[in-house]
């Protein structure tokens, strides 16, 4: 329990060879290095200042995490749910990674339409709206803007759903024939 301003920790548990999990008696989790627990003194049941807790979590723990992401960052866009599911991975703080979000928000990293729009515009030519409606979905995109952005590339002139049959029949080398109802069927079920 707490002790005043003071709160227990938990349990350490080990993440891998140099990290650990300090779980604290509120729930807080808060992933450091080993070196890092005789640095600052943590112990399971030991009892943390509050001021060493929010030292932790908004000095360490947020500039690591801000530090993390930008790394990601770097290798590729990502949008905000992917970003948010690399660093819960890292077991940091829910708090924690919201307010690093709303940092590269804030400052332009992350951008889920940009990244939507961008998407779309290699994928538009050579995928189906179908491909790129589920993998945005899935890369976390809100429903209502990968709609609104699908709906504009299909008022415009970029967007040729026969251009893109033709291209994959092409590429499939199907040739009608007829009585060949399986190899008919399948390829119009891939294109389906």
């Amino acid at each position: 329990m707490s002790d005043g301003d003071k709160m227990r920790v938990e349990s350490i548990e080990n993440i891998d060879k140099k990290k650990v999990k300090v779980v604290l008696e509120d729930g807080t989790i808060l992933p450091l290095y080993k070196g890092e627990l005789k640095k600052y003194d943590i112990k399971e049941e030991a009892l943390l200042k509050e001021e060493q807790v929010d030292f932790l979590k908004e000095d360490l723990l947020y500039k690591r995490a801000k530090e993390r992401a930008l790394y990601i960052l770097e290798r590729s866009d990502k949008t905000k749910k992917q970003l948010e599911d690399k660093l819960s991975g890292g077991s940091y703080p829910p708090d924690i990674i919201k307010k690093v979000i709303s940092f590269l928000e804030a400052y332009g990293y992350i951008d889920d339409e940009s990244y939507a729009r961008n998407f779309v515009s290699v994928y538009i030519e050579s995928k189906s709206i179908m491909y790129i409606q589920t993998k945005l979905l899935q890369k976390g995109i809100d429903k209502n803007l990968v709609d609104d952005i699908l709906e504009e590339y299909k008022e415009s002139s970029v967007y040729n759903p026969k251009k893109l049959i033709r291209e994959i029949v092409n590429r499939k080398r199907f040739v009608y024939k007829e009585g060949n109802y399986k190899e008919n069927n399948k390829i119009v079920s891939h294109l389906l």
